[in-house]
């Protein structure tokens, strides 16, 4: 009995500490209200407050310093396989012996080479597993979106009168509000996918830019599409290994199955596949296939809370 209730007050007083910390990003309170569901059915929100732009890179470091976290990557017990918060290789963070700072990252220049290194602070944490980004949430006291939430952010909650009509987070012309495929390897952009060393081509390839560099949608959110796709806090019904979904998309539900929702498009994908509405499910642990969990340098996230 005494060992229980040690460990109720130390889980207790874990999350009051979590709950003091403050994030070490610009929040956008979202008002509650309801979003219309594919099928007509209507998901009441409640109000919550999202971050204003993907988590960066800088952000991230922050976060691995204050928790005390050093050169080794830590690591999820995950069914089949340990996964990795992060990918070290293709991130934009390393550990230089006594902290985790940003990478110095080449960049794409106008001549369409990549250029000289800057900072990756201001680019957003790609690379990242759902462990990872939901690790970083947890530790500020807050929490991955749900899909709905996801959504009814990008549409520009509850008082956009364009919500209905709007293609991309913001827009229909998707070169205003997002970096994706074809506009991704302008100057600006990192270079840190996999692939040949910066300078080996002729035509640089694409890569993310920094946060908020295009317009904000309704709201004041920016990145909602494109630049990095983002982890949402659900799973997804995803059945079939190796082929299409059967369309049982669940939001919210806590079925333990492989896959994890994602939302927003990438840098990396054509603009067909950036609107608000298109949906993503990675792997989150090993499958029974042998496909290991998603860490690819197009995935980031999204800090989200609730209003207390």
């Amino acid at each position: 009995m005494k060992k229980i209730i040690v460990l109720i007050l130390l889980f207790t007083l874990f999350s009051s500490v979590n709950a003091q910390r403050k994030p070490p990003v610009e929040l956008v309170e979202i008002a509650s209200g309801e979003l219309q569901w594919p099928g007509g059915k209507g998901i009441v929100l409640k109000t919550f407050y999202l971050g204003r732009t993907e988590v960066t890179a800088q952000q991230y470091c922050d976060f691995l310093n204050a928790a005390g976290i050093g050169g080794k990557i830590p690591v999820v017990k995950a069914p089949g396989r340990d996964v990795e918060w992060f990918s070290e290789c293709c991130s934009p963070i390393e550990y230089n012996g006594a902290k985790w700072i940003p990478k110095m990252i080449p960049i794409v220049t106008g001549k369409g080479f990549a250029g000289s290194p800057v900072s990756a602070g201001n680019y957003p944490m790609g690379s990242v597993s759902w462990y990872g980004a939901n690790a970083f949430c947890e530790f500020y006291g807050g929490r991955l979106p749900s899909e709905a939430e996801w959504e009814y952010a990008a549409r520009g909650g509850k008082d956009n009168p364009n919500a209905a009509k709007e293609i991309y987070a913001g827009s229909n012309d998707i070169d205003l509000v997002a970096w994706y495929g074809e506009n991704s390897n302008s100057p600006g952009s990192s270079h840190l996918s996999e692939g040949d060393p910066p300078g080996m081509k002729l035509r640089a390839p694409p890569g993310t830019h920094p946060v908020g560099l295009k317009k904000p949608n309704y709201i004041g959110l920016y990145d909602m599409c494109g630049n990095v796709t983002e982890w949402c806090a659900g799973f997804i019904d995803y059945p079939k290994e190796g082929g299409e979904h059967n369309g049982k998309w669940r939001p919210g539900t806590t079925e333990p199955t492989y896959y994890k929702a994602a939302r927003g498009g990438a840098f990396w994908l054509s603009r067909g596949s950036q609107t608000i509405s298109d949906r993503y499910a990675y792997l989150i642990r090993i499958s029974p296939s042998g496909a290991v969990a998603t860490t690819q340098s197009g995935l980031g996230f999204r800090f989200a809370c609730d209003k207390k």
